[in-house]
């Protein structure tokens, strides 16, 4: 499978993964919201309802936690841009040079005459390069 197969994959299961995070988030407000409608004062009342306000803080917590560190890694991870490269070759004394590509460039163009011995320049190559990762 192609490299645009696993990253459409992997973006769905974060998309996934952030909806059930917000479900999980809209479960412990429900729940929070529920105790205070149904008891009122809820220090007064059943441990009942403080387990319930305990359970619905920590869901929130822990599941805004987990969207949070979702959302931050899967843009750190993304799809990186790649920086593509056209290498210009001489026929005659073979000097080589890179640039950045442009439209139009493809392999075998000739694009001028050679600074070094006035010999035909032609595009030997044209590659990408992935930028450098950084560390954390």
């Amino acid at each position: 499978m192609g490299s645009k197969g696993k990253e459409g994959r992997s973006s769905i299961i974060l998309f996934a993964n952030i909806i059930l995070s917000l479900a999980v988030i809209l479960f412990g407000v429900t729940m929070i919201i529920y105790v205070y409608r149904e008891y009122g004062d809820v220090s007064s009342q059943s441990p009942y309802a403080m387990f319930m306000l305990m359970i619905g803080f920590t869901l929130i917590f822990f599941a805004g936690q987990a969207l949070y560190n979702m959302v931050r890694f899967g843009l750190e991870v993304g799809i990186p841009q790649l920086s593509i490269i056209t290498v210009v070759k001489c026929y005659s004394c073979g000097l080589t040079s890179e640039r950045k590509f442009q439209n139009g460039d493809y392999v075998n163009k000739v694009v001028g005459k050679c600074e070094k011995c006035a010999g035909v320049k032609y595009i030997s190559n044209i590659y990408a390069e992935e930028p450098k990762k950084k560390r954390f």
